[in-house]
């Protein structure tokens, strides 16, 4: 009995031992989220992407507090100050912060400053200033800045209006495999704006965005099969691709095949509709940005 007692207390030794290291090691991971900026910008996005706003902003500012120079702290806090994660939305706050990680080399957020001064939201709406972000934005590689400045071109917004130049500026952003400037090269190339009217490469376009999954691209497939732009007419073909454009997303092709039982629409409905977007249509949360027409 005795002997089964000393064991009983053994076991409950060990255990005690055990609980104490483990409270010793939480504390010691404690004090580590501290240690680095990078480890509160971690912890934050993970409160951030768990809905806890408040908790993921003071990661983020404790991560500032140890480096003020850490990009993605900065652009993270910008975020939530731009959208109102937590906090009342402040557009000064925001564009403070993503100047900051511009000033230090970040493309993406020299793109988002460029943002607010094309939609006048925080500062004063000047074109030409946002036309100098995105300038900034460009040189250091930003896709999304490329593509802009294309379409300031194409729709001759704050610049005279050049097709030539807004192909330029697209074929650059396609080179980044940007699919909405892959998109518009298509349309551009199948109506002759900028170039060589040449429909048949602009369904190659089309087709190339399509096989990286650019819903409108599969849409304006559709449009050129059932017009017999670029391609020989086809509708069964034309139906194939408003489908894949549905299942894609594309909300004109579901509009399309929910009405196709009920009457024949007429044709100039289906033709191709270019992707270039206005200023005020512009919505941006990140340097991924989604942009439909």
């Amino acid at each position: 009995m005795f002997r089964t007692l000393l064991h009983g207390l053994l076991i409950v030794g060990v255990l005690t031992a055990f609980v104490s290291t483990s409270v010793e090691g939480n504390a010691a991971v404690e004090q580590r989220r501290g240690e680095t900026a990078k480890d509160n910008v971690f912890f934050g996005d993970r409160s951030f992407s768990f809905g806890d706003y408040d908790v993921a902003r003071k990661y983020y500012e404790r991560a500032l507090q140890i480096d003020s120079k850490n990009v993605k702290a900065n652009n993270r806090l910008a975020m939530i100050y731009r959208f109102g994660y937590g906090v009342k939305r402040n557009y000064e706050r925001a564009i403070d912060y993503y100047r900051r990680a511009s000033d230090l080399g970040d493309g993406g957020a020299a793109f988002n400053v460029a943002t607010f001064y094309l939609k006048g939201e925080g500062v004063k709406r000047d074109f030409k200033e946002a036309r100098r972000w995105l300038a900034l934005s460009a040189d250091r590689g930003c896709a999304d800045a490329l593509y802009q400045i294309g379409c300031l071109y194409f729709n001759g917004t704050s610049v005279d209006q050049d097709y030539r130049e807004a192909m330029t500026w697209f074929e650059r952003a396609a080179e980044k495999r940007y699919l909405p400037a892959l998109v518009n090269i298509g349309y551009m190339m199948s109506n002759g704006l900028g170039c060589v009217k040449d429909p048949a490469l602009g369904v190659q376009w089309y087709l190339h965005a399509a096989m990286y999954g650019s819903a409108d691209a599969m849409r304006n497939l559709g449009g050129c099969y059932s017009t017999g732009n670029g391609v020989d007419k086809d509708k069964a073909e034309a139906l194939k691709w408003y489908k894949k454009a549905a299942i894609a997303g594309d909300e004109a092709s579901k509009k399309y095949l929910q009405r196709i039982g009920e009457y024949e629409t007429p044709e100039s409905q289906y033709k191709e509709t270019p992707l270039v977007i206005t200023v005020d249509s512009l919505d941006t949360d990140s340097v991924d940005v989604e942009i439909l027409e």
